[in-house]
């Protein structure tokens, strides 16, 4: 008379283990998202990724016109799945550079699930060798109110805050936050870094919801003036989570090395206003050849990707953490061959995803399932 309720019952008991044991990834699903040689692209580069607030899956990268480095004309190029990554939408290309010789920078995606909006941050001008732009570093934003089916025309920052004008900043890469938790709850916050001295981490914030943003915390290199040489301090990209005490969590690339090859992290505990020097840490298992990595905070476990190697931008690697980042304990190879940047974002309870760098010019989508 009890046999109905078995299933149930393994239900409940498979729940229980998963809580309690750390996960055992697996990729379930390989696609390449985008790959170069088509019409005017030499490469697609900087992958965004990201769950709208509807569920749906949107990813962003920059396609790069006529030459693959990081100056010259791009495209930002889009793509949008309505089943966790099973299938995607044709690319769409959101941003047009024109022939701008200092083109466009693609930074970071928040969504803002109290206004169900969609916001995109890129840069412009952000190595100061724009010449077609009158020198001037910008800083934009698009908003989407339905998931990325439709945008808005690009905005200026500085146009609400002059505080931002020529400014050489860039967001992420990779995505920005809506804090949950006190202090500051609602609050936006994006954060980068600036190519010019003094060079180093920049955090900006909205309290309203995208409209009007601030600049906020900051950790810059030292010395402030420069020349800054290997060795020196130097945090740069980087991506931000909030811990479950409200507590942001920041893992950035070490731009020079200070004092090791890996990856460093810090805290904020202001809602991100400050981050405290005293925080500082270094992330020794995370080797790292100086490269955009991702983190990722899903079910109370933290999540890793990077290009796990001291010199060379091979190796993607997924980590995961039990205790907030403290220990490493745990890693898994997704592509041992050339890699680069990376981005992670959740698909499910039991699913993440991953877009990363395979050589340059083509994209990579993994989905990975974390528990049996």
């Amino acid at each position: 008379m009890w046999g109905f309720l078995w299933p149930f019952f393994f239900f409940i008991v498979a729940e229980l283990v998963n809580s309690i044991l750390p996960p055992q990834p697996f990729i379930t699903r390989t696609e390449l998202l985008w790959t170069p040689g088509v019409g005017e692209i030499t490469a697609y580069r900087i992958p965004v990724i990201t769950q709208c607030y509807d569920g749906s899956v949107v990813t962003f990268s920059e396609a790069r016109k006529y030459e693959s480095g990081d100056r010259g004309p791009k495209f930002i190029a889009f793509r949008k799945s309505k089943n966790a990554g099973q299938s995607w939408s044709t690319t769409r290309f959101l941003v047009d550079d024109w022939t701008h010789p200092d083109g466009l920078n693609l930074g970071a995606v928040i969504v803002d699930k109290e206004v169900k909006t969609l916001i995109l941050l890129y840069s412009t001008c952000a190595h100061f060798q724009c010449t077609t732009r009158n020198m001037t570093a910008r800083q934009f934003q698009i908003r989407s109110n339905d998931c990325g089916e439709t945008w808005s025309k690009p905005i200026d920052l500085a146009k609400a805050n002059h505080d931002l004008f020529n400014w050489t900043w860039t967001a992420g890469p990779g995505y920005g936050i809506q804090k949950t938790l006190k202090p500051h709850k609602g609050r936006l916050i994006v954060c980068g870094h600036t190519n010019v001295l003094p060079m180093g981490l920049y955090c900006i914030f909205s309290d309203d919801h995208g409209f009007t943003w601030e600049r906020g915390a900051k950790l810059l290199s030292i010395p402030y003036a420069g020349p800054l040489y290997q060795g020196s301090f130097a945090p740069t990209e980087n991506q931000v989570v909030e811990l479950k005490d409200g507590t942001l969590y920041f893992d950035a690339r070490n731009e020079y090395k200070y004092r090791c090859h890996c990856r460093i992290y810090f805290n904020s505990t202001d809602g991100g206003y400050t981050i405290p020097i005293e925080t500082l840490n270094f992330n020794s298992v995370a080797v790292d050849p100086t490269c955009d990595g991702s983190i990722l905070l899903h079910n109370d476990v933290l999540y890793m990707s990077h290009a796990n190697n001291d010199t060379q931008r091979v190796n993607t690697t997924l980590r995961w953490s039990m205790d907030y980042g403290k220990t490493w304990p745990y890693s898994m190879n997704v592509n041992p061959g050339d890699s680069g940047y990376s981005c992670l974002t959740r698909l499910s309870d039991n699913h993440i995803g991953l877009v990363y760098e395979k050589n340059i010019g083509p994209l990579w989508f993994v989905k990975i399932q974390l528990h049996l």
